[in-house]
């Protein structure tokens, strides 16, 4: 599941479908859901979020890719802790938008090394 379908969602989503993966893309912007609709057709599921298709979607995903990303401004918080407790276990959640203080509630920052 991606969350976002700006740039990095849209990426994530290309890598993802090219991996033969079951994708399902959520965004709040109408315009942005049709054109990744329009480009990915049946390969990717894009839907326009809210917060019951989102607890929905976590129950079953394996991987979160958290790609919301407001220019300017702190990311808003999409994932929060309750949320979380309903995710499969072994699951993984990737805050791609963790420079901007993430869109998961208890995401923080890692290094590699």
């Amino acid at each position: 599941m991606i969350i976002g379908g700006g740039i990095v969602g849209f990426n994530a989503a290309q890598m993802a479908v090219g991996l033969q993966a079951d994708v399902t893309i959520l965004d709040t912007n109408a315009h942005t859901v049709e054109k990744l609709s329009n480009y990915f057709g049946t390969k990717a599921r894009v839907l326009h979020s809210n917060d019951s298709l989102l607890k929905a979607y976590i129950t079953r995903a394996d991987l979160i890719i958290g790609g919301v990303l407001i220019t300017g401004v702190k990311a808003p918080k999409v994932i929060n802790k309750t949320m979380l407790s309903f995710m499969k276990r072994g699951s993984v959640l990737v805050d791609v938008a963790i420079d901007q203080g993430g869109c998961f509630e208890t995401s923080h920052a890692t290094t590699y090394g």
